[in-house]
């Protein structure tokens, strides 16, 4: 071999080392090449968030020295036998009503806590920490908002904890360096060369695909939400149809072909058992069986309480728990949590990650005030529903707007598998 041949393939060897180099770069020499593997660094706290963290400390330890307050002075009255009904419109302490004050007592505790721990961690530039308290306060703040629901009816729930929750979702997603990583890889892998295309691929792969748990992102889950609702109207409708039954309406919201009830199901099943979804399909079935029986009973027990609204019966069908649920369609969740983590997940997620990144986040945001609001309006028509049945009148411009939109005919053709019965309400 001539000395220009060997030159030649020297170059021809390393042109492909040197190429990929300078276009990760960006063309600008000088600059680190970020190896794989190797994560973005973290944006730290904007200074207005580092004040609000200072700010939530202090709110949260003002709560805890209320709560504690609270706590003493009921203590202290049943030590020296004071009546306390005084305190509280007369309202008789009856042990559900005790217990829900209870409960609400300890979200608040709770919540306070959590408060004190995103401030501090806001202070300290911990965005992804702060991130996951954040999570954890939204999930404290939505079963606060049933029990306040519980307790007081939805008008007072959504001014008490609607607003703080929909702060928490936005504050959790921007504080998530995982989607500033994922934006701001996506903007490199775009100048990179086919080579670095397949990498992508290959890490898409192993992050979403295959048989290892997927990533549960905001984003993931907030569509798993939608979209099965959506699904479970389908499912439901054909039942009937199949049955002979015919068609009705198995929406469970004022408008949009959306069953909640299948969509926080496929939520927690998602969440449940994500990291076994590669395991044995039997204790799979059983899993998705416990899990989707124990949250119908719930929303049964929570409809019924709240509004008086019974929205299914079994009772006197085989294996019935209290006609909340029953063992048919306990198997039947078995069967649509088996099929959804190991069939229909994995396509739902590729499908959603299908949607441009320049739409992605606008989609979802615009997607997620609708459903809030259609959400929150839907709860208010129920409470409506009930409060025409036990005679108290409308008094907000909201309350008025039901009333006229959704007067009771409106209501149970809509919901037509529901019954108001407001003697069922504890409240």
């Amino acid at each position: 071999m001539t000395t220009d041949d060997k030159q030649v393939a020297g170059a021809v060897v390393d042109a492909p080392q040197a190429e990929p180099a300078a276009e990760a770069q960006g063309c600008e020499l000088g600059k680190p090449i970020m190896t794989e593997g190797q994560a973005i660094p973290a944006k730290k706290v904007p200074v207005p968030l580092k004040v609000f963290g200072i700010l939530m400390i202090i709110w949260g330890a003002v709560e805890i020295l209320k709560l504690l307050a609270v706590v003493l002075a009921i203590i202290l009255a049943f030590v020296f036998n004071v009546d306390i009904t005084q305190y509280t419109g007369g309202t008789s302490l009856q042990k559900p009503v005790l217990v829900l004050l209870i409960c609400l007592a300890a979200s608040s505790g709770l919540i306070a806590g959590f408060d004190i721990a995103l401030g501090v961690l806001l202070v300290k530039d911990k965005r992804r920490h702060s991130a996951q308290i954040a999570r954890t306060i939204m999930v404290l703040l939505v079963a606060q908002l049933i029990l306040n629901i519980l307790n007081s009816g939805v008008n007072h729930a959504l001014e008490a904890t609607g607003l703080p929750i929909v702060f928490m979702i936005v504050l959790q997603i921007y504080l998530d360096p995982s989607l500033a990583e994922e934006r701001a890889l996506e903007r490199k892998l775009r100048k990179l060369d086919e080579r670095s295309r397949e990498e992508e691929r290959l890490e898409h792969l192993k992050k979403y695909g295959g048989k290892a748990p997927f990533k549960l992102t905001f984003f993931n889950l907030f569509w798993t939400f939608v979209i099965c609702c959506v699904l479970g109207v389908i499912i439901e409708t054909i039942y009937c149809l199949v049955r002979g039954a015919g068609y009705m309406d198995r929406a469970g919201m004022l408008y949009g072909p959306f069953s909640p009830i299948y969509g926080f199901g496929a939520v927690l099943m998602t969440i449940g058992l994500n990291g076994i979804r590669d395991k044995n399909p039997i204790p799979i079935f059983f899993l998705s069986a416990l899990i989707g029986g124990a949250f119908e009973f719930l929303v049964s027990y929570l409809l019924e309480f709240a509004f008086g609204i019974t929205a299914w019966d079994y009772s006197g069908t085989f294996l019935s728990i209290d006609g909340r649920t029953n063992g048919a369609f306990m198997a039947a969740w078995g069967i649509l949590g088996l099929v959804w983590v190991k069939y229909l997940m994995p396509i739902i997620f590729d499908l959603v990650h299908k949607i441009p990144w320049n739409w992605r986040y606008a989609v979802t945001t615009v997607a997620l005030v609708l459903m809030i609001i259609d959400g929150g309006l839907t709860l208010v028509s129920y409470d409506r529903w009930f409060s025409r049945q036990v005679g108290i009148p409308a008094e907000t411009a909201v309350e008025q707007f039901c009333d006229e939109h959704y007067p009771d005919a409106w209501m149970e053709h809509r919901f037509q598998t529901m019954t108001m019965n407001a003697e069922n309400a504890t409240r």
